[in-house]
């Protein structure tokens, strides 16, 4: 709300700006805020300043003040006296995983008003009761498997193997939960939480084996297995909205799906076995074991790594294992505090001390 002053010449007309005239200086001079005295306390009357008050009273997503702010009225170019109140139990979140997303976004040149600065004489105060938090990253796919054959001559031969087996890939980030490009004042209560969403967990890697290892072969002496690696599971965010999704590996027979993330991180996927007899050995077995996909971080942590496949002995035959994927990297919990630009307060200033970050503040 903007507090305006009006004057009458036949018609009540809104004021804009008020100056006065400093005759020491010859110059016209911007009154930022003009009072009355009511006889029993001075009244602001005036301010040339844009004033926007936004309580949360409801969860809202992906929340940006300069855009809020150019819809309710701001030219853009005006100074602002902003003051943002998140109730308690209200979550402001992330729908958008990894760096360009945000659960609140104060900061110029928003992607769909370029261009548009916050002046710099102006105040902005954030009051967190509730929660800021970030999406968890989606978990990585898990390793995948190729495996072919080439018949000889004769066809009851074997002339060569052609297989492949990839590393898991790895989980995605999350996104922060608070990003920041102007000085504010936060106070933050014990209460409140400031959350970046959890990184994905990164796939398992694949695995394959075949005996023998040299061809040609006789059809019926040549036995070989694959494995995909599980996928990772998705990062956790506290917020309502899905967050990371598990990943299925998509290598083939038995992958194991990340489970999704959600208010609490998302599971690890099972290891996936297989085995394939070698006559030649025999009684030897060979087992293969496709790597499990890593559970997806918490809120403010990295997704796990995913494991990496194995063989078991496997006497004058080929094989590759895998390994398991990176785990996707936390959101911050504040993106933006500095060196530069930086909060001007934090109250209680041993707010940073306390748990009401998840994750990292830079």
């Amino acid at each position: 709300m903007v507090t305006k002053t009006h004057v009458y010449d036949g018609s009540w007309r809104e004021v804009k700006k008020i100056h006065i005239y400093d005759s020491s200086v010859s110059t016209w001079r911007l009154i930022k805020y003009s009072y009355i005295w009511d006889g029993t306390a001075w009244r602001q009357v005036h301010t040339n300043e844009f004033v926007f008050n936004k309580t949360f009273t409801v969860n809202e997503s992906d929340y940006d003040l300069v855009n809020d702010m150019i819809s309710n009225g701001w030219n853009g170019t005006d100074e602002v006296e902003a003051t943002l109140v998140i109730n308690p139990g209200v979550v402001v979140y992330s729908t958008v995983a990894g760096a360009p997303g945000y659960g609140l976004r104060i900061s110029p040149n928003p992607p769909t008003n370029p261009g548009k600065v916050i002046p710099a004489p102006s105040t902005i105060t954030l009051t967190v009761n509730g929660e800021i938090v970030g999406k968890g990253g989606a978990g990585g796919a898990g390793g995948t498997t190729t495996f072919s054959t080439t018949t000889g001559t004769p066809p009851s031969y074997i002339s060569g193997v052609t297989a492949t087996a990839t590393v898991g890939s790895a989980g995605s980030a999350g996104s922060p939960g608070l990003r920041l490009g102007f000085p504010i004042t936060l106070n933050l209560p014990p209460a409140g939480r400031i959350k970046g969403g959890g990184g994905g967990g990164g796939g398992g890697g694949a695995v394959y084996g075949y005996f023998p290892a040299t061809f040609p072969a006789i059809n019926k002496s040549f036995l070989g297995a694959r494995a995909p690696g599980g996928g990772g599971g998705g990062g956790a965010h506290g917020a309502p909205a899905p967050s990371g999704a598990g990943s299925p590996s998509s290598g083939g027979a038995g992958a194991q799906v990340g489970n999704d993330g959600g208010t609490n991180a998302g599971a690890a996927s099972s290891p996936n076995p297989t085995t394939f007899s070698n006559p030649s050995k025999s009684p030897i077995t060979v087992p293969l074991v496709g790597g499990g996909g890593g559970a997806g971080g918490a809120a403010g942590s990295a997704g796990s790594t995913g494991t990496t496949s194995t063989i078991g002995p496997n006497p004058g035959g080929a094989s590759q294992t895998r390994a398991g994927g990176n785990g996707g990297a936390t959101g911050r919990a504040v993106f933006g505090w500095g060196p530069v630009p930086a909060p001007t307060n934090i109250n209680p200033a041993s707010s940073v001390n306390l748990p009401s970050l998840i994750g990292p503040y830079s």
